[in-house]
C-alpha cells in the first residue's frame, strides 16, 4: 500500500511551491491544506490532482519533472 501521508506531503509542498499565491488562496494554514490533500487522498479522489499536474507538465517549465513523478505516485493511489 501506498504511504498516503507521504505522498500527501510531497503534493503539498509542489503546491506551495508551484502556486504559493494560489495555495494561500485556498487554504489559510499549511497543515489545514496537507489534512485536506491527505483526506482526499485516502478517499481516492486523485483524478482532479492529476489532472492539474499535467497542466504543469503541458507548461514545460521548471515544475514538468516533478509533476510527472507525483503522477506516478498518485496512481497509485487509484482505486
Amino acid at each position: 500500500m501506498p504511504d498516503i501521508e507521504k505522498i500527501a506531503k510531497i503534493l503539498d509542498g509542489f503546491y506551495f511551491d508551484y502556486d504559493s499565491y494560489g495555495y494561500n488562496d485556498e487554504y489559510d494554514d499549511r497543515d489545514i491544506g496537507l489534512a485536506d490533500i491527505k483526506n482526499m487522498l485516502k478517499a481516492g479522489r486523485v483524478d482532479g490532482y492529476i489532472d492539474w499536474l499535467f497542466s504543469v507538465v503541458n507548461d514545460h517549465d521548471e515544475f514538468e519533472q516533478q509533476a510527472l513523478q507525483l503522477i506516478g505516485l498518485l496512481e497509485t493511489l487509484r482505486k
